[in-house]
C-alpha cells in the first residue's frame, strides 16, 4: 500500500517477478512436463531434471525455479517431488504436501524444512534417489494419511 502512494506500478512488478520466464526457464518446463510420473496409485508425482540437460541448456540455478509445483497441482496427489541431478553425483530433492509431514522425510535424507515444504540433497543416481524417497515417501503417506 505504501509503494502504492508513490506511484510504483505494482501489476508491472507482480507481472515481472511471477509471470514472465527466461527462455531457459521455459525450456526446464517443458523438460519438467515431460518427465512427469506417477507413483503409488497417483498418490505421489514427480519430475525430473538431468544434469545433461541442465548442461545442454546452459540453465542456471535461477532458471529452475519451482519445478515442484507442477507434480504439485495434479488433482489427488499426496506428496510432490522434483528431482534435480547434480554434477557431483547428488541428486536435489524437493518435497511438498497438503497432508505428510515431507520435513520428516527430508529428515530422514540429511534435508529439512517445513511441514508441507522441504528438501533435501541426496547422494547417488537420479533412479536411486528416486526410489529411496518414494519408498520412504509412501511409508509416510500410510502412516499419517491413515491417522486422519
Amino acid at each position: 500500500a505504501q509503494l502504492m502512494q508513490y506511484g510504483i506500478n505494482c501489476e508491472f512488478i507482480n507481472s515481472y517477478l511471477f509471470e514472465m520466464n527466461s527462455k531457459k526457464r521455459i525450456e526446464l518446463k517443458k523438460l519438467a512436463y515431460n518427465s512427469f510420473e506417477t507413483f503409488c496409485n497417483d498418490r505421489i508425482a514427480a519430475v525430473s531434471i538431468t544434469a545433461e540437460q541442465m548442461k545442454k541448456i546452459e540453465a542456471t540455478e535461477d532458471d529452475v525455479g519451482s519445478f515442484v509445483n507442477i507434480p504439485r497441482s495434479l488433482e489427488g496427489v499426496v506428496v510432490a517431488m522434483s528431482f534435480r541431478e547434480l554434477e557431483d553425483g547428488n541428486v536435489k530433492v524437493s518435497l511438498r504436501s497438503q497432508l505428510v509431514d515431507v520435513a520428516k522425510l527430508a529428515q530422514q535424507f540429511g534435508g529439512g524444512g517445513h511441514v508441507r515444504a522441504a528438501g533435501c540433497t541426496v547422494k547417488g543416481t537420479l533412479d536411486e534417489v528416486k526410489q529411496k524417497l518414494l519408498y520412504e515417501a509412501d511409508k509416510r503417506i500410510k502412516l499419517e494419511v491413515r491417522l486422519r
